[in-house]
């Protein structure tokens, strides 16, 4: 009688050491960092996967390189956003990614000429100028533009992809 007494305690203790363990010590998921998106996301223009240039540096500098470089990672804006953002600092973080980009693959093309030309084309405004411009030529309230800039962030332009040969 006494084996069992002490077996029940025993079993008990076991069981809430093993509950605690496995609620306690499992290893937490971690979430994609920005500078490291999801490695799986698979990035396809006109049919040729680009996901090798997604959070990479850039390598080579020519033209079509850069611009499949940059359509990669503007492409994986969506997966690097805080969900637990306010909607606001979404589309800013978005919004910052997107001229991040623009900055970096600008610099690094060997065609200056091309470089300069793109940005007197396609000059990158502030995100406050881009929000009032967006509200005011698509008739939407800060709300809509919002989660417009935020929707439209990982979309390039077909008319550059088209020039630089995408």
């Amino acid at each position: 009688m006494k084996k069992r007494k002490f077996l029940l305690p025993l079993l008990l203790l076991l069981s809430v050491c093993a509950a605690f363990f496995f609620n306690f010590y499992r290893p937490a998921p971690q979430p994609a960092h920005p500078a490291n998106p999801p490695a799986t996301q698979t990035v396809l223009v006109g049919g040729k996967d680009l996901s090798r240039y997604v959070g990479k540096p850039i390598v080579a500098t020519d033209n079509k390189s850069i611009r499949e470089w940059y359509v990669a990672n503007v492409s994986s804006i969506p997966q690097q956003l805080d969900g637990s953002l306010p909607l606001k600092e979404r589309a800013r973080q978005a919004f910052e990614l997107r001229n991040k980009y623009i900055r970096e693959a600008r610099a690094a093309m060997a065609d200056r000429i091309t470089a300069e030309e793109l940005n007197k084309s396609h000059p990158v405004a502030t995100f406050e100028d881009f929000l009032r411009l967006k509200m005011q030529r698509k008739h939407m309230s800060e709300e809509e533009a919002l989660q417009d800039i935020i929707r439209t962030a990982p979309i390039t332009n077909k008319n550059v992809n088209k020039s630089f040969g995408l």
